[in-house]
């Protein structure tokens, strides 16, 4: 039996594979477009601010940033127990504590008062009596150091303790004093703002830091000097500052007995700077 097995026709229909080439050829692709962001500019002028993004906006600026864009600070709502209450006693800036030093050199001047009176800071005083309690304390040791006689056997040693007794005589003068002259004002007469006082008290003793380094001379004639116009120098500031305020307030025999007393005080703290810190033999 012969069975003649016969080759399909090739069929005449291209195949499936070029069907589907050819129909997404003559499909048209949709191109994609990068989105660009539209641009938008800022103006960077001082009475504009950016904030950094990602950082959340602070409602409240800080005090540096309202002094330069001249905002008056509110603390009327602060307790006085809060810190926020205290910060405005030290809201100044290095021009105005220099401003407030070179005025407080001048003796015989209201200048201080007049600048100081309607915003007293703490700032400076705490600074200036930190200052001078670490300068006596250093020099003091120093100079002690210099009249040691290095033929004695004897080892000398720091004196710790000059630190803390500079602190207790320093602060105590530059708050009991003001405290004492409010408390007094309140008992006659108008007051004067305590605060006021205390950085006047505070800035007038500017002068005693220098006259501190210089009494490190081995030589008791100069220290005597030194502590001499450093007195002269503060008590003239004190009494240039408070003698119009005493006698606007009080009668003429008590502002300059009031004034007589304050001077004498400052005597025996200069005093007691000169004898205890800087009182060595050479």
């Amino acid at each position: 039996m012969e069975d003649v097995l016969e080759k399909p026709a090739p069929s005449a229909d291209p195949p499936v594979h070029e069907l589907l080439s050819v129909s997404m050829a003559d499909e048209e692709v949709p191109s994609i477009e990068p989105v660009v962001p539209e641009l938008q500019f800022e103006s960077f002028s001082s009475d504009s601010k950016v904030d950094a993004p990602g950082e959340p906006q602070n409602e409240g600026s800080s005090l540096m940033q309202e002094h330069r864009h001249g905002e008056p600070n509110d603390f009327s709502d602060a307790s006085r127990f809060s810190v926020e209450f205290y910060r405005q006693y030290f809201d100044v800036d290095t021009d105005q504590v220099q401003s407030r030093i070179m005025k407080a050199l001048k003796p015989m001047s209201s200048s201080f008062i007049d600048e100081v009176g309607p915003n007293p800071d703490l700032y400076g005083p705490f600074w200036i009596s930190a200052t001078l309690v670490f300068v006596t304390a250093a020099a003091g040791n120093l100079a002690s150091y210099i009249s040691h006689d290095q033929e004695v056997q004897q080892v000398w040693s720091y004196d710790f303790r000059k630190v803390t007794q500079a602190a207790c005589l320093i602060w105590g003068y530059i708050l009991l004093v003001p405290a004492g002259v409010y408390l007094f004002l309140w008992y006659k007469t108008e007051v004067i703002g305590l605060l006021t006082l205390v950085s006047l008290w505070g800035y007038s003793l500017t002068i005693f830091i220098p006259a501190a380094a210089l009494c490190v001379l081995p030589y008791e004639l100069i220290r005597w000097l030194v502590v001499l116009g450093a007195f002269g120098l503060s008590a003239a500031v004190l009494v240039g500052n408070l003698q119009t305020q005493l006698r606007d307030r009080l009668d003429g025999s008590t502002a300059n007995i009031v004034m007589g007393v304050l001077v004498g005080l400052l005597f025996v703290v200069a005093f007691v700077f000169k004898i205890y810190f800087f009182e060595y033999a050479v």
